[in-house]
């Protein structure tokens, strides 16, 4: 029996294909930043990434922003973070501006991409080589050289 398709079902077949393909061979697909960028977890410039997920409430979360800040413009090191509580658009937006962060936020969960649970402690720092696989995580706050060290162990160990 010969299966034939029609055109518009042949190109909806590729797209699904296509897909399965990237998602078996490991591609991962972009997540929003707080302002509607796409953010791959993979870094192209070879970096590594520290995933930091805060919340506003979080007292510790708040007193780590500055060393973040820092280490973003520093540049060796991409940092993004998470807000716990999902906030979006606007509430996010205005969270980010009363904690003053400036590195990129996620507006959506990288937990379900990096097939991870909800951190059970605030904050919570993932460290990601620059592939995009999640090597460690760091509970509680960090600074530029607790963050900056553990990603010099893990490469010394052969993780990234």
């Amino acid at each position: 029996m010969k299966l034939s398709f029609k055109a518009p079902c042949k190109s909806i077949l590729l797209v699904v294909l296509s897909v399965l393909f990237l998602t078996a061979c490991g591609g991962q697909a972009d997540l929003n930043d707080s302002k509607g960028k796409a953010i791959n977890l993979k870094d192209s410039n070879g970096r590594w990434t520290a995933l930091n997920i805060w919340a506003d409430w979080c007292e510790p979360c708040r007193d780590e922003i500055p060393e973040l800040n820092a280490l973003n413009i520093d540049g060796r090191i991409r940092v993004i973070g998470y807000d716990f509580d999902g906030s979006q658009g606007l509430e996010l937006q205005s969270k980010m501006a009363r904690m003053d962060i400036a590195f990129t936020v996620l507006s959506d969960s990288p937990l379900i991409m990096l097939e991870i649970k909800a951190p059970k402690a605030l904050p919570a720092t993932l460290l990601l080589n620059p592939e995009g696989k999640l090597v460690d995580t760091l509970l509680g706050p960090q600074d530029r050289i607790s963050i900056s060290s553990k990603i010099q162990e893990l490469q010394a160990k052969g993780e990234g």
